[in-house]
This record gives structure tokens, sequence and C-alpha cells, in this order.
């Protein structure tokens, strides 16, 4: 937890407690100010829990954008992996065919970390970014984008 996080904790601490010790003990009232104590901790580590999963999740698409900035590692771990994706236009140019493709990002993270994973089911919440497209001749990419 962070220092504002565990301070403001130990005021509702300190000021239950005060508030609790200056009159005749309820255990009703001692057991509606436990619950609510809880439910507040249990609210900021699911915060904290969230915050984790977000940074994660940039971290992957940064992962992703370097991957995608060297050569033909990207394709290479793609093809590794599996990972399916669509083409969507297709060209010949200097005697190359170029493709466009779209790779899901549930896809990439699920082969990343596993369709069970904390990631994953974080990712299902947010939902954003969806795709990463991106133009290839098989060795190369030019205009990768995530969005």
């Amino acid at each position: 937890m962070g220092k504002v996080s565990v301070k403001m904790l130990h005021l509702m601490v300190v000021t239950s407690t005060c508030f609790c010790s200056c009159k005749k003990w309820n255990p009703d009232k001692q057991y509606e100010n436990d619950v609510a104590l809880k439910n507040q901790e249990l609210l900021l580590l699911e915060s904290h829990a969230n915050t984790s999963k977000e940074r994660e999740l940039n971290n992957f698409i940064e992962h992703l954008k370097s991957l995608l900035n060297k050569s033909n590692e990207f394709l290479i771990w793609a093809e590794k992996n599996k990972i399916p994706h669509s083409i969507t236009t297709t060209v010949l140019m200097n005697n190359e065919k170029w493709e466009t493709r779209e790779y899901s990002l549930k896809d990439l993270i699920d082969s990343r970390y596993g369709f069970e994973s904390e990631i994953s089911k974080y990712y299902l919440t947010v939902n954003s970014p969806k795709n990463l497209n991106l133009i290839t001749n098989g060795t190369r990419i030019i205009n990768p984008s995530i969005f």
C-alpha cells in the first residue's frame, strides 16, 4: 500500500476508536464500524490490484511496440505462438506480396499470459485497445498501429 493509503487507514482506525471510546460501548455499532472499515480496505486493495493490472497491460503494449520496431521479431513471435490474424488487404507491389493483417489484442494477451490469467480477465473489463494492424510482406513490417 502507498504511504497515503496507509495514513488514511490509520486515521480512520484512530477516528473510529476515539468515536467509540467517547461513548458507552455498543457491540452493534462496533460491528458496523468493523464491517465498514473492512469494506474500505477491500476497495483499496482492489483499486491497487486494478492499477497493477493496468500497468501490466500498458507494459505489454509497450513490449509489442518494441517488437514491431525490430525488423521481423513480431512476425517470428506471432508465427511461433500461432496467433490468429485476419488478412484485410493483399497487394502485389514490386514483385512482392504485401498484406494488411489485423490481430486481436485479446489473442496477443492470451498468447503471452494465458486466457485464464489475471491480465486476460482484466482486459475483458477494459477491452481497449482492441486491435493491432500492420502491413507486411512476411519479413518486414510497415505502418503498425494499435487501436
